[in-house]
């Protein structure tokens, strides 16, 4: 069997071979590997990874009958893993987990790759002459050292 580095490597080469980005890869003793690839633009398609787990076993060749292989997208509900993640989903509702319990929701408008990001959200406030309320958007900028968890909000 091959070692962890060699195995990765074949895994990143079969994502790029999609055009697509490694989000999650997981390789057990026993040779079960679980792959989770996503596209930087649009969805995955379930023939991307078709073509995915056959560049594998094409690149394992006769070993591949060793390895228990399992390719699928991160899904809808996971938490963003890697920057390209982040970058893809600018523009979309997203929640997003900080220390101390905060929670932030809103767009996520930028996204700096370990150092922040920042959302932006519609809140109402009193206006500033007269009686009633008015929608001012806020941006949020939260410190990369204090974000947990960020996953994208979806409206049903």
């Amino acid at each position: 069997m091959l070692d962890f580095s060699q195995i990765q490597k074949i895994v990143n080469d079969a994502a790029a071979s999609q055009e697509a980005f490694l989000v999650d890869f997981t390789y057990s003793s026993d040779g079960r590997m679980q792959v989770y690839v996503d596209f930087v633009e649009g969805n995955i398609t379930l023939e991307a990874l078709k073509r995915i787990s056959r560049f594998i076993e094409g690149t394992l060749g006769e070993e591949s009958c060793q390895y228990g292989i399992d390719v699928s997208s991160p899904g809808m509900f996971s938490p963003f893993k890697v920057p390209f993640q982040f970058k893809k989903n600018i523009g979309r509702s997203v929640r997003v987990s900080c220390r101390e319990g905060r929670v932030e929701t809103g767009l996520l408008v930028e996204y700096v790759e370990e150092e922040k990001l920042a959302v932006e959200r519609t809140v109402r406030v009193p206006k500033t002459v007269g009686k009633g309320k008015m929608d001012v958007v806020e941006r949020v900028e939260i410190p990369w050292s204090d974000v947990l968890e960020t996953v994208v909000e979806f409206q049903f």
